[in-house]
C-alpha cells in the first residue's frame, strides 16, 4: 500500500511481474492452478496497479482463458508477455538478447508480432543475476546507453533491470550510471520522446520513409 501511494504521488504507474513456470510452463499444470487463483486475487483486490508482466506462459492458463478474464474485469490494464507470441498480450517482451554486432544493437534480436509494441528486457550490471545477489557488479555505460538510443530509434521500450539492495538503494555503480542518466539525457530527450519510426504502424507518414512521427 506504501510504495502504491509513493509511486502516485510520483507520477509513477506500477506494473506486477507474474511467474508463468516451475520448470517448464509446458509441464507445470500444478503451478498454474495455483497461480491462476492468485492471479484472481491480484485483479479482484489491487485495482491501483496498471498491468501485468507475465514471465511466460502457462498451458493451465490458456486452457482457462486466464488473459480473457483479465481483459474482462481491467480493461485499461496493460499485459506484457515474455518471449512468447500471445496474441491477446500488448506487449512482447524480449529478455536479455546478447551475441549481436555491435553489442549495443539490441533491436536486430527482437521480435514483434503487429501491431502489438515491442520492449527490451535486459539487466544493467554486466553479471549476476537479475535480482541484488550481494555484490557490486560492473556496469557497461557504452553498451547499456547504445541500448537505450537503438532501442528509442527502432519504437522499443526499455525496460532495464536494476539489483537494487534494502531500502530501495542502488549498488554504487549502477547508481553512478543512474546518475549518468540524469544528467546526459535531458539534452537528448527531445530526439527520444514521443516519437515512433515511420512504418506500417505509423499513419502519419508512409512506410519505408525513413523519418519519424511525433505522437500524441
Amino acid at each position: 500500500m506504501a510504495q502504491g501511494n509513493r509511486c502516485r504521488v510520483a507520477g509513477f504507474r506500477r506494473v506486477l511481474h507474474l511467474q508463468g513456470q516451475a520448470g517448464r510452463p509446458d509441464h507445470s499444470p500444478g503451478f498454474g492452478e495455483y497461480s491462476y487463483d492468485l492471479f484472481h486475487e491480484v485483479v479482484d483486490r489491487y485495482a491501483d496497479l496498471s498491468g501485468l508482466w507475465i514471465d511466460n506462459d502457462n498451458e493451465y492458463w490458456e486452457k482457462n482463458k486466464l488473459y480473457e478474464q483479465i481483459r474482462e474485469k481491467r480493461p485499461s490494464w496493460l499485459l506484457s508477455n515474455n518471449n512468447e507470441d500471445t496474441p491477446i498480450m500488448d506487449t512482447v517482451s524480449n529478455e536479455q538478447k546478447t551475441g549481436i554486432t555491435p553489442p549495443y544493437d539490441y533491436p536486430q534480436a527482437a521480435f514483434t508480432p503487429m501491431p502489438r509494441l515491442t520492449e527490451a528486457d535486459y539487466k544493467l550490471p554486466t553479471n549476476g543475476g537479475w535480482w541484488y545477489d550481494g555484490t557490486d557488479q560492473a556496469v557497461d555505460f557504452r553498451l547499456s546507453t547504445g541500448r537505450y538510443i537503438t532501442n528509442a530509434g527502432s519504437s522499443m521500450k526499455s525496460l532495464m533491470a536494476e539489483t537494487r539492495t534494502v531500502n530501495g538503494k542502488f549498488p554504487p555503480q549502477q547508481e553512478a550510471y543512474n546518475n549518468f542518466m540524469a544528467s546526459w539525457v535531458p539534452p537528448i530527450k527531445s530526439s527520444l520522446r514521443a516519437k515512433r519510426v515511420a512504418g506500417t504502424c505509423t499513419a502519419a507518414c508512409s512506410p519505408g520513409s525513413g523519418t519519424t512521427a511525433r505522437t500524441a
